[in-house]
């Protein structure tokens, strides 16, 4: 128990250096500059969505099957690009906000932002890797069993 207290007694408050302030400020336009591609990037798939909708259900009429779910695909996919974008766009705000007037508040919603960015970013590689082990195997199969009854 003594020595827990001695080192209690030594430690010292976390301080935000000016070099962390200059790194954080470099951060920033670059999180920042990533985050507007992915709004741009959910911009293209959302309009492309819209188009493969509006086009599947126009055709729908000629064709045996209805594409227009693709559509639907790629704007789940632009939603889910969305979020992420988001908490990087408010992380690099606050980064510049808390350096710029010095607010210890501002650098712990920077930090909050980036903590959802990496946590959303980590789940989300979970499911591709559970899906790309799962899914994709079964795809496969069904299609060499479709390819060897086709003939």
């Amino acid at each position: 128990m003594e020595n827990f207290n001695n080192l209690e007694q030594k430690s010292v408050a976390l301080e935000v250096t000016e070099n962390s302030k200059i790194y954080l400020r470099n951060t920033a336009p670059w999180s920042k500059f990533m985050a507007i591609l992915q709004f741009i990037v959910v911009g293209f798939m959302a309009l492309s969505a819209l188009i493969i909708i509006v086009a599947g259900s126009a055709m729908s009429a000629y064709l045996p099957i209805s594409i227009s779910f693709i559509g639907w695909i790629y704007l789940a996919l632009a939603i889910v690009i969305f979020i992420p974008a988001r908490y990087l766009y408010r992380f690099s705000q606050k980064a510049v906000n808390a350096v710029e007037i010095n607010n210890t508040l501002e650098l712990e919603e920077a930090f909050k932002n980036m903590k959802s960015y990496w946590k959303f970013t980590g789940i989300m590689t979970i499911v591709v890797i559970v899906l790309s082990l799962t899914v994709v195997p079964i795809i496969a199969i069904a299609t060499i069993a479709g390819g060897a009854f086709a003939y």
